[in-house]
């Protein structure tokens, strides 16, 4: 199982080393646009508001991503991820929100 202080934006683990590199790891959440919450949301942002539903559904894609990130980093035989990012792309009514990293076998180093 993949610990908290194993998955990184760093490409390092403080206190691990790096035993084999697994490849490239990827979990995708995607949400349709609602014309009338779009609508809200700009008359939100004109008025400096952050609506709060806008950012719970910002927030729940993303753990979606980052947890079917992980699904796919242990599948690899990983139990870490380093490099991780996320990539946002909002084409044809649908966001869709990318959590990409590189899976890990890593080891704590000696004290």
């Amino acid at each position: 199982m993949l610990r908290p202080e194993c998955v990184t934006t760093t490409h390092e683990v403080a206190g691990f080393r790096i035993l084999r590199r697994c490849g490239t790891a990827f979990g995708e959440a995607t949400r349709a646009h609602n014309v009338l919450r779009d609508a809200v949301r700009s008359i939100g942002s004109f008025l400096g508001i952050a609506p709060y539903e806008f950012v719970t559904e910002a927030e729940r894609a993303r753990e979606e991503s980052l947890a079917r990130l992980l699904e796919r980093a242990e599948q690899m035989g990983a139990n870490g991820v380093i490099g991780v990012r996320f990539h946002v792309v909002d084409e044809a009514g649908v966001t869709r929100l990318m959590a990409v990293g590189e899976a890990v076998v890593l080891e704590p180093e000696p004290r």
